[in-house]
């Protein structure tokens, strides 16, 4: 991988690498090692899959060009993009990418168009601001799937996941939390956004009644174990889809064993940086 030079002090590089899925789990732990944290990989059951970088040229060691070459994905197709473009992407603030063609507002003057459709966020103290790489994982899955039939965000925290799965078609939906504050920033998500939801506070699916078709669920590896052995999550997705994020590499195994465990089979597979994300269904 030979780069040009950079043109400012803080220009980036982009690219995104099409590769196969054991070439993306190999290249994302080898990355992960060097403590390279720049990509974000995707894959499917269906023996696609793909790395996007995102870096600088001093960040892109000899160790780093070492994984790539490795593994035979030496050529992938560079773009060199300004700092203020990268962030754009990688930060938020008024306005936030959250995945292509998709994007945050939390100042209500972003004007949605055919080729980008926007969710208004007001601001709030509760999880989910479209900054974490675990929800720009689950939103990719949700736009590139829509949900359809009763959807459940659970542990919605902004209730930011929901709404898009309502904006997309999904409905009707229920938004789960235990936090009192993640209650009043959904209220205000589900208005801003004229989607209508159910609005509940619970612990995990303590009080959260009927069957879904899907259930959108960002939380880490010990509660999504919780629900599995707790077998409600069984009752609550009889049948349908289950897109779960938050789970930290190391521990993907044991949660997918455990889903598996519950008659779940992955169809789905992405991964940023230390984080992993994945659909299962049954």
């Amino acid at each position: 991988m030979t780069l040009a030079p950079v043109l400012g002090p803080r220009s980036w590089w982009t690219a995104t690498m099409p590769c196969t899925p054991a070439q993306a789990e190999a290249v994302a732990a080898e990355l992960t090692a060097l403590a390279f944290h720049g990509f974000a990989t995707s894959s499917g059951d269906d023996g696609r899959a793909s790395i996007e970088l995102w870096h600088d040229r001093q960040s892109l060691t000899a160790a780093v060009q070492a994984v790539f070459a490795r593994h035979r994905l030496t050529r992938p197709t560079l773009v060199q993009r300004s700092e203020a473009a990268v962030m754009a992407d990688l930060l938020p603030g008024g306005h936030c990418r959250l995945a292509p063609g998709l994007w945050l507002d939390q100042e209500g003057d972003l004007i949605e168009t055919p080729r980008r459709m926007v969710l208004r966020l007001p601001p709030s103290h509760a999880w989910g601001d479209g900054r974490h790489p675990t929800t720009r994982m689950l939103s990719a899955m949700i736009l590139r799937d829509p949900p359809a039939g009763p959807t459940l965000d659970l542990g919605c925290g902004t209730g930011l996941l929901g709404v898009l799965a309502a904006r997309l078609g999904a409905g009707p939906v229920t938004f789960s939390d235990i936090d009192p504050l993640a209650m009043t920033a959904t209220k205000a998500a589900c208005r801003a956004n004229g989607v209508t939801g159910r609005v509940l506070r619970s612990d995990l699916l303590a009080r959260v009644p009927g069957t879904y078709a899907v259930i959108i669920a960002n939380l880490y590896a010990d509660l999504v174990l919780e629900l599995a052995a707790s077998r409600r999550l069984a009752r609550a997705l009889p049948t349908g889809r289950l897109l779960v994020s938050g789970v930290s590499a190391g521990r993907w195994t044991e949660v997918d064993a455990a889903l598996r465990a519950l008659g779940f089979r992955r169809t789905a597979r992405r991964r940023s940086g230390f984080w992993t994300a994945g659909e299962w269904r049954r």
